[in-house]
C-alpha cells in the first residue's frame, strides 16, 4: 500500500502540474508599473513555485516508492511539501484580488490537488505496522 499511495501522490503532483501548464493556467495579464514597465503578476509566480513544489514531490514519492521501510520518513516531506502547495496559492505568494479572474481556479486546483497529496501521507503514516512513524 505505500507504494501505491506514493504513486498516487506522484500522479496527484503530475496533475498540479497539468493544471498550472495546460487545463487551468493562472492568469496571463500583465501588470503596468509606474515607469510603464510590465510584468507578470503575482498568480504567474504563484504558478511557477507551484510547479517547483510539484516537481519535488514527484521527487520524494520515487524515494519513497524505493526507500522501502524507511518510506515514513520520506512522506513526512511529502506532507510538508504540500502543505507548501497549498501555501503558494495563499498567504504565501497569493493569486489576483478579482475572483473572476482564471487564476482563482488554478489555485483551487492547487489547494484541492495538494489537499489530496497531504491525506494520502498521513493514511501513509497511519496505515501498518512497518516501519512506524518516526520519533
Amino acid at each position: 500500500m505505500p507504494k501505491i499511495l506514493a504513486a498516487v501522490q506522484a500522479a496527484l503532483a503530475l496533475i498540479t502540474i497539468g493544471a498550472v501548464t495546460t487545463f487551468a493556467p493562472p492568469c496571463q495579464k500583465l501588470l503596468t508599473l509606474d515607469n510603464g514597465n510590465q510584468i507578470p503578476m503575482k498568480c504567474h509566480w504563484a504558478g511557477q513555485a507551484a510547479i517547483l513544489v510539484a516537481a519535488l514531490i514527484i521527487v520524494l514519492a520515487v524515494v519513497a516508492i524505493l526507500a522501502g521501510k524507511e518510506h515514513k520518513k520520506v512522506q513526512i516531506g511529502i506532507i510538508a511539501a504540500g502543505i507548501g502547495l497549498i501555501l503558494v496559492f495563499g498567504p504565501l505568494i497569493g493569486v489576483c484580488m478579482n475572483s473572476e479572474m482564471m487564476c482563482h481556479t488554478t489555485a483551487l486546483w492547487g489547494r484541492v490537488l495538494g489537499g489530496a497529496i497531504i491525506v494520502c501521507g498521513i493514511i501513509d503514516l497511519f496505515a501498518g505496522r512497518e516501519g512506524q512513524i518516526p520519533s
